[in-house]
């Protein structure tokens, strides 16, 4: 579909994706990712990525505001938690973890 596009900005090369925003297409060294899209580094291409990082925070908080307080979000960090799930005695599976709410979640 997209395999004659080229880089708005280096013709020689293929387009990775477009920019969200103005729509041009641009390969993968002019394009950051922002929330769940591509943008370019235009200033309003630019301002328009922050508004999406806003929104994508904003979504994260309203889906985990009833187990989590704000500063547990704030200390969550983007990597995996490593192995989830223990076999135990070799007879099914369990969920490793807490069940403990956070203490000022309860409150709210």
């Amino acid at each position: 579909m997209f395999a004659d596009k080229r880089c708005a900005i280096h013709p020689s090369r293929t387009e990775l994706s477009f920019c969200h925003s103005c729509k041009q297409f641009f390969c993968e060294h002019c394009l950051t990712e922002a929330g769940d899209y591509y943008f370019c580094s235009c200033p309003e291409c630019l301002a328009a990525s922050q508004e999406e990082i806003k929104r994508k925070q904003n979504a994260i908080r309203a889906a985990y505001a009833v187990r989590f307080c704000d500063s547990c979000i704030d200390a969550t960090e983007p990597t995996s938690g490593g192995k989830l799930f223990v076999t135990v005695n070799g007879i099914g599976v369990r969920l490793l973890g807490r069940r403990r709410r956070c203490p000022a979640a309860i409150q709210l």
